[in-house]
Formats: C-alpha cells, sequence, structure tokens
C-alpha cells in the first residue's frame, strides 16, 4: 500500500526517503516542481501514507512559501509548536482525512467537496487522478481488510 502512494506521487515529482531522526517525524523540501518527503525510519507503513498525505495536505493549502527552496519540518511533538503553527498542522490532517473520505467513484456522487477540489487545482493534478489515485488505495485497504490509515 505504501508503495501505491508512492507511485502515484512520484508522477507528480515527489521522491522518498526514510532517516533515523529523532525530534522530528519527517520533512518535506521543495524546490520548484520538485518535491522530497523525509520520514523517520521508524514510521511504520500506515504512518508513512499518513504522513504523506500530511505533507500533501500543507502543499494543497499554500502553507509552503514562494521561494525556490522551501524546508518544512514536521514535529512528533506538535504541543510545542505555536498555536499558529499547530492550526496548520490540524488543517493539513483534515484535509487528508477529507481526501480519503471523498466519495467512492462507483457511488451516486463520485464529486469531491468543492474545498478538496480547489485544493486539488492548487497541486496542479491532471483532471481525474486524484480519483483514480483514491480508486486504486481503497482496493489496496479492501484487499488489506480491517486495515484503516486515518485515526
Amino acid at each position: 500500500m505504501v508503495r501505491l502512494v508512492e507511485r502515484h506521487l512520484e508522477e507528480l515529482r515527489f521522491s522518498f526517503a526514510r532517516e533515523p531522526l529523532v525530534d522530528l517525524a519527517g520533512f518535506w523540501i521543495r524546490e520548484g516542481p520538485c518535491r522530497a518527503i523525509v520520514v523517520v525510519a521508524d514510521l511504520d507503513p500506515l504512518a508513512r501514507v499518513r504522513f504523506y498525505l500530511h505533507c500533501l495536505g500543507h502543499l494543497a493549502l499554500g502553507h509552503g512559501d514562494d521561494r525556490p527552496l522551501t524546508l518544512t519540518y514536521e514535529y512528533r511533538d506538535r504541543w510545542r509548536l505555536s498555536p499558529a503553527q499547530q492550526a496548520r498542522e490540524a488543517a493539513a490532517d483534515a484535509w487528508a482525512l477529507a481526501l480519503l473520505a471523498a466519495p467512492a467513484a462507483h457511488s451516486s456522487a463520485p464529486r469531491f467537496q468543492p474545498t478538496i477540489r480547489r485544493s486539488l487545482r492548487n497541486l496542479g493534478l491532471p483532471r481525474g487522478y486524484a480519483r483514480a489515485c483514491l480508486a486504486r488505495l481503497r482496493a489496496a485497504l479492501d484487499s488489506s481488510a480491517g486495515v484503516t490509515i486515518c485515526s
């Protein structure tokens, strides 16, 4: 399942690494259209998927700045962050949950919520790309019966 998410994000110019970090859950780097997500080496596969979607939420919500090179740290202990930073972290989590809660492609209303649809446009995703990726992720989750990504 992790490899499936990574493969889809690689098509959007993401790269991935795992490092032995201490106070960080990971960090993400944006340089122009290229992005790298580095996670702490001890994260289990589902936590890595959550982290990837959380970082995608930051990008979709415009939390990165417009400098040519951006480095954003994701701390394990969010309570150490300022209230404004905690709100951004919560917003990225909520975005990831809303993306996963989007209707399935086979449902009677397969459209994303307007806020999710706008933020997906901010990412520059091709039309239908996110829906197709979510359908594949749901199929992988169904085959892993009882596994939940978001808690």
